[in-house]
């Protein structure tokens, strides 16, 4: 049986890569935001490409303190992920909030505590490194 070389395997994963970028818009936001409810989920690929992220919530993402889950899953099996920074941004009045705890839990980040002051449009991001490069990846959501 003929095995797949590793300049093959690379340049399959390289070929997923791309499509999963033309797919996803290449890790741009996208251009409307959306309400994160509960039990919905939104997928994103980092801005570098380098982890695919998974943010949802239990409960719907209100005006008020709000808990998410960030799921990280490497592009290449085995690198380690580590959640550096998460923060949100409200692009048209400026404001800004923190989480009050990040907590890992496998490929997992418990986001609790992060209160945002207004319905409206939001910027999640979360600053990250895979393999030892940094990364981000950033969600665009609508709070009601």
């Amino acid at each position: 049986m003929l095995g797949i070389g590793s300049k093959q395997q690379a340049g399959l994963v390289l070929a997923r890569l791309c499509l999963l970028a033309a797919l996803t818009g290449c890790g741009a936001s996208p251009s409307a935001p959306r309400e994160l409810g509960a039990g919905s989920v939104l997928e994103r690929v980092s801005n570098g490409g380098l982890v695919t992220a998974r943010l949802s919530a239990t409960a719907p993402v209100v005006v008020g303190t709000n808990n998410l889950q960030l799921e990280l899953t490497p592009s290449t099996s085995g690198q380690s992920v580590q959640v550096d920074a998460f923060s949100a941004l409200m692009p048209a009045y400026g404001h800004s909030a923190s989480p009050t705890r990040i907590e890992p839990q496998g490929e997992t980040f418990a986001i609790d505590g992060l209160m945002l002051s207004m319905s409206g449009a939001w910027e999640l991001t979360a600053n990250l490194h895979a393999a030892g490069a940094p990364d981000e990846v950033v969600f665009d959501i609508d709070v009601p």
